[in-house]
């Protein structure tokens, strides 16, 4: 199976992670104590935020958004079949291409490094052959 991740995925750091879940359970107990329920509901969402991992992939069912979080995990598919349009952009630094799929009136960007980009789009002519790739003219 053909699979490409973006490459403008970037994971949290430990440190980072760590101090925002303190932070969170701090709002979360502060809430409790001060009988504040909008700060619980805030420390809960910040927490929740923290914990959850995001991943975008691009394979042979389309593009593949998935949440993974301790309590949930949620999947989003566009299907190939939905797209109409890639458009490609090249970064101002030339490193990486930008590909903006359309479905409908809606449009993802997905970030792709030079040597990835090219097999995106042979996966999504191989997948849908009247697929419309174009170049963004600004």
């Amino acid at each position: 199976m053909k699979e490409f991740t973006t490459s403008d995925q970037k994971d949290i750091k430990n440190t980072t992670r760590y101090a925002g879940l303190i932070f969170g359970v701090f709002l979360i107990i502060s809430g409790y104590f001060r009988r504040s329920i909008y700060m619980a509901v805030i420390g809960i969402m910040f927490v929740a935020a923290l914990i959850m991992v995001k991943k975008v992939v691009v394979n042979e069912e389309g593009i593949v958004t998935s949440y993974d979080a301790f309590f949930f995990k949620k999947k989003d598919v566009w299907e190939w079949k939905d797209i109409t349009d890639i458009h490609k952009q090249l970064s101002p630094k030339k490193d990486q291409m930008a590909l903006h799929f359309a479905k409908g009136m809606m449009a993802k960007r997905l970030i792709f490094g030079l040597d990835t980009y090219e097999k995106v789009l042979d996966l999504a002519r191989e997948m849908k052959p009247e697929i419309n790739i174009a170049d963004v003219d600004w």
